[in-house]
């Protein structure tokens, strides 16, 4: 039930955590329960203040040891040095696949052919495979972009606008798929003593241009404010 979840409980939730950069993606994740970084951007100013603990992540390898380790840490959960991983972010670590790659095959002049795609859809199904096994909470951070979606033929045809993820390969039509929460931060209205007020916030509301977002547990509401 939704208790074990509660405050108090030990059942982890695995969230990715969507938004445009510096749209507080970073900071936020800073507030869930013991987290650690891995750091694929080096960008965390945002919570220098915060004194968070992190581990650089420049290659796949260390991306792997550091979940290695999480994974060695056999105690319960209220027990453990860390509670939360926080991919700081997605689409950055998999342009330090991409560049790995291209270090391996010097003879290469751009990252594409079959070898180059099936080895960057490895290192993320490998990620991905072993990150969400983690008993502990799992926060991915990724950015996005817009796409234009073109529907119908000649007279007919109209166009409307969908976000994706900043993702290339298989993965950026399906990561999103084994997550509890797919959240989006960014901003709304909402009226305040008869005024409309831009606030920011967080939702898992899916919508039109935004069918990926979800809550699997349906308890959140359309908007949480974030200051």
């Amino acid at each position: 039930g939704l208790d074990e979840y509660a405050p108090g409980g030990e059942a982890v939730l695995k969230l990715m955590l969507i938004g445009g950069p510096s749209s507080g993606k970073t900071r936020l994740s800073s507030y869930w329960p013991k987290p650690i970084y891995a750091d694929s951007e080096a960008g965390l100013s945002s919570i220098a203040d915060r004194t968070m603990p992190y581990v650089p992540v420049k290659s796949s390898q260390d991306m792997l040891d550091l979940l290695t380790y999480l994974k060695s840490d056999r105690r319960p959960y209220r027990d453990k040095d860390y509670q939360t991983v926080v991919i700081d972010t997605l689409d950055a670590f998999q342009r330090k696949v991409k560049d790995e790659w291209l270090q391996a095959n010097p003879g290469a002049q751009s990252f594409r052919g079959f070898e180059a795609w099936g080895y960057l859809d490895a290192k993320m199904q490998m990620l991905l495979t072993r990150l969400l096994n983690l008993d502990i909470n799992v926060i991915v951070c990724v950015h996005y972009k817009d796409k234009t979606i073109r529907e119908g033929t000649g007279e007919n045809a109209t166009e409307r606008q969908e976000l994706m993820l900043q993702l290339s390969g298989d993965v950026k039509d399906s990561v999103f798929n084994d997550f509890d929460l797919v959240g989006w931060l960014g901003r709304y209205y909402e009226a305040v003593d008869g005024q409309r007020v831009e606030k920011r916030g967080l939702t898992f509301k899916s919508t039109p241009d935004k069918p990926f977002l979800k809550d699997r547990l349906h308890v959140t509401p359309p908007w949480m404010e974030v200051k």
